[in-house]
């Protein structure tokens, strides 16, 4: 799995895109408070999802739905795209909060793979413009197993991707 573009929209107040561009390193600086661990929180949510019955160490320090939406009343959006197996997989969460509750979509979406420009706005766009295969993930358990049929497996990532402390 080779991560490509995450889109942020009103989630943990992040707002915005990180381009993974291969071969390059990542790196995520700013000042306190300043929303870095918010990004590796998202990323862990969208990448790992959670199912009641785990429990343990990395579980506990998990986000809640509840806590993705800042503000009542509010929407936002996760997209995360990525590479595996000759292919590119979109992950989308949708989020909408009515007073105290949040609900949530997720859905999980194939595309065939092609050569992505390195340029964060033009990459962008080509990843929108892409043709989706709705894979009709709509449930975390499915969303889990489809996953795992695909070659990626959430246990791994949740050690290769540590909650921050």
């Amino acid at each position: 799995m080779r991560l490509v573009l995450v889109n942020f929209d009103n989630v943990l107040g992040l707002n915005g895109s990180l381009n993974f561009v291969e071969g390059k390193p990542l790196l995520i600086y700013g000042e306190n408070v300043s929303g870095k661990s918010n990004i590796i929180n998202m990323l862990r949510y969208c990448l790992i999802p959670k199912l009641r019955e785990k429990k343990g160490y990395a579980e506990e320090k998990r986000l809640k739905k509840n806590e993705i939406l800042l503000k009542k009343n509010t929407t936002g959006s996760v997209e995360v795209y990525f590479q595996q197996n000759g292919n590119i997989y979109k992950e989308y969460y949708y989020f909408s909060r009515k007073g105290k509750n949040v609900g949530q979509t997720q859905k999980l979406f194939e595309s065939k793979q092609m050569e992505l420009p390195l340029d964060d706005e033009e990459r962008s766009k080509v990843v929108s413009s892409l043709q989706w295969k709705d894979l009709g993930v709509s449930s975390v358990k499915l969303f889990r197993e489809k996953l795992v049929d695909i070659g990626i497996y959430p246990e791994v990532l949740d050690i290769l991707i540590l909650p921050p402390t």
